[in-house]
């Protein structure tokens, strides 16, 4: 029973909340504005998570709980990422999920709201299923691997499971090293097109695909395309080649730049460079979000409205998180202005004092 007690809480186990198939969309990759296009799908297992990206390529993760985050190892490089996540809705047959995290050793974000607004962040927001009703809401991975026998195999390869340029290039299987297709997918001679980027090759011999761009084999540079303006930017984790293969893509939301309305929680058509203004899918991602602001008196969280209230920052379940009781009952005497100022009495030793017998 104890153990039961212990592993239920903390260890290499996946919180009972997030088990199941969730799919959704990257919100932001480090920087704002800039993100992958396409579905995500995050499969939580007892003590694993299975991560597939939009071109169908997989990570696989051990899974296991540090305190606030999750401690997240990469199974096939050993890299230890620390994310965080807060549910940010729970809608009529879904629940909504923001999921965050730094790079490689690196710790976890503050919060889901904290790592929309930072530069080290990549952030999505993921949906999962209420219920059971799959004629209301499937992601069961049944329907993912039916679209991966469409897809075609990829034990041909086996640098095929590496998702991003970084991973694929310093990654080798014995004498085959792995190269990243810039601004393309693979085309194998013997397996056809497929949607994998990432190819084995072995030195002084012929690839055995085509690549319709560039095939990296030493460096990721290239360009990305900031969908908030649709320029494209010089990065060292670059999507596409060269600027002219960049632009070819990075062009205007066929939906349009939308930003939220924050008095009827809809999103309303905008010109980029507004405040506020992003792509339509994020837009509808993040507008009809419950907010709510911290009573830290009591230690609970009140709904506040975005439109009349400036403080009003945080997701109802990104405040719940970390509201806390603070005392504004003591203050410390500062002897330069003559003046009490509030303070934590867990944290400013012994000056702190009640307000009263400071203030004589």
């Amino acid at each position: 029973m104890i153990e039961q007690a212990c592993n239920s809480s903390c260890g290499k186990i996946t919180p009972s909340n997030l088990l199941g198939p969730w799919r959704g969309l990257m919100v932001k990759q480090v920087t704002k504005g800039e993100f992958v296009m396409g579905e995500f799908d995050m499969m939580f297992g007892d003590s694993n998570l299975t991560l597939r990206w939009p071109n169908q390529t997989q990570q696989i993760f051990d899974v296991a709980t540090s305190g606030f985050s999750l401690r997240l190892t990469e199974s096939t490089t050993g890299k230890v990422y620390q994310a965080i996540n807060n549910e940010i809705a729970y809608l009529k047959h879904t629940t909504a999920m923001g999921f965050a995290a730094k790079g490689a050793g690196q710790p976890a974000p503050d919060s889901f709201g904290g790592a929309m607004k930072d530069t080290e962040s990549t952030a999505w927001v993921m949906w999962k299923c209420n219920g059971n009703d799959k004629t209301k809401c499937d992601f069961s991975p049944k329907q993912l691997e039916e679209a991966e026998e469409l897809r075609g195999p990829n034990d041909i390869d086996s640098c095929n499971k590496y998702p991003d340029c970084h991973s694929c290039i310093s990654a080798r299987d014995g004498d085959v090293l792995c190269g990243w297709c810039q601004g393309g997918t693979l085309n194998y001679k013997d397996a056809g097109q497929t949607k994998f980027k990432c190819g084995g090759y072995k030195a002084g011999e012929p690839y055995k695909f085509t690549c319709p761009r560039a095939f990296k084999t030493e460096d990721s540079q290239g360009y990305n395309c900031n969908w908030s303006n649709n320029t494209c930017v010089f990065s060292e984790q670059g999507q596409w080649p060269d600027e002219d293969a960049c632009k070819k893509i990075c062009k205007p939301d066929p939906h349009g730049m939308k930003v939220c309305n924050l008095t009827t929680k809809k999103c309303d058509s905008c010109k980029a460079g507004d405040p506020g203004c992003n792509t339509d899918a994020y837009c509808q991602a993040s507008c009809n979000l419950t907010y709510s602001k911290c009573n830290d008196t009591i230690g609970v969280c009140k709904p506040c409205e975005r439109g009349s209230d400036p403080n009003c920052t945080e997701t109802k379940s990104v405040c719940d998180a970390g509201c806390k009781i603070h005392d504004h009952s003591k203050a410390v005497c500062n002897k330069t202005s003559g003046k009490c100022k509030e303070c934590d009495p867990q944290h400013s030793g012994k000056g702190c004092i009640p307000k009263d017998s400071c203030d004589k």
